[in-house]
């Protein structure tokens, strides 16, 4: 039986309208508690996303400052790196999207980065003023939930 059921059973106090008011708001406060936390986790996966695209821009500015065929470290996983020459960096391969590659020069792929970055930075916004909104329409049922559980459980 679920935690709604349970209550409106046990709210012998309450009338009928409030009884339907108190399950409804109850029902939305879940859902909306629910909708918070997955706005929650797609802020982080954004914002590490983010961070990735920022990193990737400044490394190709930095690598532009060394010559071509300097040592440098090339990470293979659990900080773990292999040294290797760099090549010539007038075409770098940059993912799109489903699995595909495009070749661009060096300003052309960093002017795509960050454009990337900013699209995602403008979607975090979009999704904290959500998050920002849910948060006070949770805070607006509590008012409503507490006086309708306190009455029915006759104080």
């Amino acid at each position: 039986m679920g935690e709604i059921q349970k209550l409106k059973e046990n709210m012998p106090k309450l009338t009928e309208e409030e009884k339907r008011r108190l399950e409804s708001a109850l029902a939305e406060f879940e859902q909306s508690q629910a909708l918070l936390e997955v706005l929650k986790g797609q802020i982080a996966l954004l914002t590490n996303s983010m961070s990735e695209v920022s990193t990737t821009a400044e490394t190709i500015k930095n690598l532009r400052k060394l010559e071509s065929g300097a040592e440098i470290l090339v990470p293979i996983g659990s900080d773990s790196f292999v040294r290797a020459k760099l090549p010539s960096l007038d075409k770098i391969m940059t993912g799109v999207g489903a699995g595909v590659v495009v070749e661009r020069d060096p300003e052309e792929t960093i002017k795509f980065l960050e454009t990337r970055t900013a699209e995602i930075s403008k979607t975090i916004q979009e999704l904290r003023a959500r998050l920002e909104s849910l948060g006070e329409r949770i805070e607006s049922l509590r008012p409503e939930i507490e006086r309708l559980l306190a009455k029915s459980r006759g104080k």
